[in-house]
């Protein structure tokens, strides 16, 4: 089975490249090919471009699953907030032809848990839970989630939207600076590095997803052969306030 992982230059499509390339074909579409270091054989480097539907049409050819994980990171899209939304809603429609085009059996889509309304409050959230955009992160994602789910996307056999807590862990075979921009990493690193861990408030709580359980996720998601009625998804594991968090990491 051939994968093609769009946005191959950040943490998580490092991540998930190194361990699906032990099962699959892999194939990390990137715009920064030289942010990638990679020695698997089967781990393709393929720098393209998103704003061309040309290039990403032959870029998914003979391809079976896309993932889709572009987008400008939280930082940059407070910096840049009608940028980023207008790019995502783009490269999100010329992915979704470019699949189309290839007949991809599968197209799947990394959202953000905190679409919802007070989702770090909340002790129990489930796919029908209000949602609130407040910030450009947030709304670039619900706007390429309604993108992906309309019914005129059927000519995809199957998309899949997820919507994920804080995900978590190292195993990336890239430079991202996106793995210390991860708060459970930050948190670590600022323990080793300074032997302590500074935040502004204790009292604030995330939800926390371990790589290897997101991993084991998208691989069942890949082998599923019909998705159809179950495209949309929350993937959350455990909650932890900044203070109990930085407790755990300093023991």
């Amino acid at each position: 089975m051939n994968l093609f992982i769009c946005g191959g230059s950040g943490y998580l499509a490092g991540s998930l490249a190194k361990e699906l390339s032990k099962d699959y074909n892999v194939i990390l579409g990137t715009r920064f090919p030289k942010k990638i270091k990679t020695f698997k054989k089967n781990i393709k480097i393929k720098k393209i471009n998103y704003l061309s539907t040309k290039s990403l049409i032959k870029s998914f050819k003979n391809i079976d699953v896309v993932f889709h994980f572009v987008g400008m990171s939280k930082k940059e899209s407070l910096k840049k907030k009608n940028e980023s939304i207008n790019f995502k809603k783009k490269i999100t429609r010329n992915i979704i032809t470019a699949a189309s085009i290839n007949k991809c059996s599968k197209l799947v889509y990394l959202s953000s848990i905190h679409v919802y309304k007070d989702s770090d409050k909340k002790e129990y959230i489930s796919e029908k839970s209000k949602i609130e955009t407040k910030d450009a992160y947030t709304k670039a994602h619900f706007a390429a989630e309604k993108i992906l789910l309309k019914k005129k996307n059927l000519n995809i056999k199957n998309i899949v939207v997820i919507r994920t807590a804080n995900i978590f862990g190292i195993n990336i075979i890239n430079n991202s600076k996106e793995l210390f921009n991860n708060l459970a990493n930050n948190f670590c690193y600022q323990a080793v590095k300074f032997n302590k861990i500074t935040i502004q408030d204790h009292n604030v709580v995330r939800n926390f997803v371990p790589l290897k359980i997101f991993i084991k996720f998208i691989k069942i998601i890949i082998l599923k052969k019909n998705l159809k009625n179950l495209n949309l998804f929350n993937l959350g594991y455990k909650s932890f306030s900044f203070g109990s968090l930085c407790k755990l990491i300093s023991v």
